[in-house]
């Protein structure tokens, strides 16, 4: 889902020709639209879309096939402590962006949501608590400006409309999930008994 916002974005700031966007569209993804929002012109913003693309599809390939040979050279992973890495791109990648107070203030109030409900509140909605901090914010900037006389809600809109489709697509998941084994295939593998809406009988 993340993707398809990138991509609105992207669209308004590469500005590629149509006959291009099939094959970008490949390549819109965390890191280059990281680097290229980071970028202080459209040529540059362009460049590193390109760069940041093209080098991690070849070393992602060039490491799969790396991992598929010679995996178990590696040993024990969790040694690696490879867990902290993903975070760790996506804080350098954020870092550079927080440029204003407003986005500071928003970075600073999901960490502190995001963290503070990890203990307490199911996988994968603490993301979704912590995506409140965007509105929130945006919402007492607003009444700042409202009360200096500006007009500025539509950010606030915008946010709201992705923090709704954000919890419709994690109910949709959740929904999977609950779903019993066997309900909507009516089959089983191998000898097991044969089940459907809860019911088993033998092959």
């Amino acid at each position: 889902m993340r993707n398809a916002f990138y991509g609105l974005r992207l669209s308004q700031l590469l500005a590629l020709p149509r006959a291009v966007r099939p094959f970008a569209a490949q390549w819109v993804i965390d890191e280059t639209t990281a680097v290229s929002l980071a970028q202080p012109g459209r040529r540059s913003a362009r460049l590193g879309f390109v760069v940041t693309g093209l080098t991690l599809y070849v070393l992602w390939n060039l490491t799969t096939l790396l991992g598929a040979l010679g995996a178990e050279a590696i040993g024990d992973t969790a040694a690696w402590g490879l867990d902290a890495a993903g975070p760790a791109v996506f804080l350098a990648l954020l870092a550079p962006m927080l440029r204003s107070r407003t986005e500071r203030a928003v970075a600073g109030l999901a960490v502190l949501l995001g963290l503070g409900l990890l203990p307490v509140l199911p996988a994968g909605v603490p993301v979704l608590v912590a995506a409140l901090a965007a509105p929130v914010v945006l919402w007492a900037r607003g009444r700042r400006r409202a009360s200096r006389g500006e007009a500025g809600r539509g950010a606030v809109t915008i946010w709201i409309a992705i923090l709704v489709t954000a919890v419709g697509c994690y109910a949709v998941k959740l929904a999977g999930l609950l779903v019993p084994a066997g309900f909507s295939s009516g089959r089983s593998f191998g000898g097991s008994p044969r089940c459907f809406r809860w019911r088993c009988w033998p092959r």
